[in-house]
């Protein structure tokens, strides 16, 4: 996906290095007028919408699917009972 199309987006991402430091939370800097810190790069977020059937589990290691469409605002107790076992059956059935 080299290519940036009507709906892909500019970002500064932010990301830890990985050299084996430990960091605390909340360290991440804006950048000021411009200047890029060394932990955030400007990145293309690629709109994956118009190409989602491309991407198999065993080719790519993931795939998109779609829910079923449903309510979805749920307590921790109703993920666990609804939402895990509907996960875990579309995921058994790729």
């Amino acid at each position: 996906m080299s290519c940036t199309g009507p709906r892909d987006v500019v970002a500064n991402i932010n990301y830890f290095a990985a050299d084996g430091t430990t960091r605390q939370p909340g360290i991440f800097k804006k950048p000021i007028h411009g200047e890029r810190t060394g932990s955030a790069r400007s990145m293309t977020i690629h709109d994956v919408r118009p190409i989602v059937n491309q991407f198999k589990i065993n080719a790519n290691g993931f795939e998109f699917v779609k829910l079923p469409s449903k309510e979805r605002y749920m307590d921790d107790e109703a993920i666990k009972h609804e939402y895990y076992p509907e996960v875990s059956a579309i995921v058994q059935s790729m």
